[in-house]
């Protein structure tokens, strides 16, 4: 989700399609022309594959296919059969094309039961290639930040500081550093092991400056195959870290084991340690607007947020008080409001509405997660 975080991912992989990349300019392979006339033109044009025309079923001639030939043999005698599946329309999404790549190693634009272009490896170097896995290192890099961030029960933003007394890791190679020493944020990411997660993830960083130095997904890879291989990597990364952000149970742990206090001289605990009874009728709604699912905003837009949410609660007839939600330790601490007078669907509603992913209820026993669905998430005592 990067707010959402596949924002960005889902624009590049609907909005990229065969035809912003696919190269429109190929040297034809009359069928009856010599083979050699044909791998000198291919070797002039440095075009790995050509289509012959006119034939009910597309045909093609492979240029790997006539190194070795030294004779008089016509294209008739080495071509071979286009299978459907490498027959592509021009307006194919690019995820489904690089599959068709990483199988087959080209294929055809076919638009009009005609054949408009090719795609093959070079192809790979197009700027459009490049401006879709630099999204998918968007979302990759802002996601692992936030994880990180909520594993590691500290507030990081998604986008890597710039200011000197900026906190929270810079790079992206500190921010893979920084997950090594977290063993259940690997796991849940879908590593078994530190080893594995380095393998997983260790050419991420390589591919990421390769791209800011204008240099292609090329520049990496061995060939066609270990090319798309890298970028379904890591849209399957994209995919594993979009799923986390979306609904986790570390999230939900983190959740219940929140503190309510109320921030005044001699704090009162509303939940936690040394809890006092209640100072608003039951059942209380602990609601904020602060950093929505987890997205670290400044301090100025998260006051800005607090504000605003202060000037609805004043439209509705209810009690509300100032408290603080904070971890155990003290690290990730949210203002909020704790609120009686609303009834569980329209704490969640209005929860929903700030694009929040829970709430906290109390009661004189327990505090309860509930999730801005109003499905409820977690329980424990009130005191302790």
């Amino acid at each position: 989700m990067i707010h959402r975080i596949g924002d960005v991912d889902r624009l590049a992989s609907s909005a990229i399609c065969v035809d912003h990349f696919a190269t429109r300019e190929v040297v034809d392979a009359p069928l009856n022309d010599r083979a050699l006339e044909i791998r000198a033109l291919m070797e002039i044009n440095d075009f790995d594959v050509a289509p012959i025309r006119g034939q009910q079923q597309p045909m093609a001639i492979v240029r790997s296919d006539l190194a070795k030939i030294n004779d008089e043999r016509l294209v008739s005698d080495l071509a071979i059969s286009v299978s459907n599946e490498q027959l592509i329309s021009s307006s194919t999404p690019l995820p489904h094309a690089l599959q068709v790549l990483r199988k087959h190693g080209w294929f055809f634009v076919y638009d009009d039961q005609e054949i408009t272009g090719i795609v093959t490896r070079s192809d790979l170097e197009r700027p459009a290639i490049s401006v879709y896995i630099f999204a998918r290192m968007i979302s990759v890099e802002h996601g692992l930040r936030r994880l990180l961030g909520s594993y590691s029960n500290t507030p990081i933003t998604d986008e890597p500081p710039d200011g000197k007394d900026s906190t929270g890791p810079k790079y992206l190679s500190e921010v893979l550093k920084a997950i090594q020493d977290i063993p259940v944020l690997i796991e849940s990411l879908g590593f078994t092991t530190k080893t594995a997660f380095n393998r997983g993830t260790g050419f991420l960083v390589d591919l990421r400056n390769h791209l800011a130095h204008g240099r292609s997904i090329l520049a990496q890879a061995s060939d066609v195959q270990d090319a798309v291989k890298r970028i379904q990597d890591l849209e399957d990364l994209v995919c594993r870290i979009s799923t986390l952000l979306t609904n986790r149970e570390q999230i939900w742990s983190a959740f219940e084991a929140t503190n309510i206090v109320q921030k005044i001289d001699g704090n009162i605990v509303w939940a936690g340690s040394g809890a006092t009874s209640l100072p608003l009728p039951t059942p209380v709604h602990v609601i904020t607007a602060f950093n929505p699912f987890e997205k670290v905003l400044s301090q100025e837009e998260n006051q800005g947020r607090l504000a605003g949410l202060k000037q609805l609660l004043e439209l509705y007839p209810v009690q509300f008080v100032s408290v603080s939600g904070e971890s155990a330790d003290g690290q990730w601490s949210e203002p909020s409001f704790a609120v009686h007078g609303f009834s569980r669907f329209q704490a969640c509603e209005l929860a929903r509405r700030i694009g929040q992913r829970a709430i906290f209820e109390l009661d004189d026993e327990f505090l309860y997660v509930i999730g801005s669905d109003e499905v409820l998430r977690g329980k424990r005592l009130r005191t302790e």
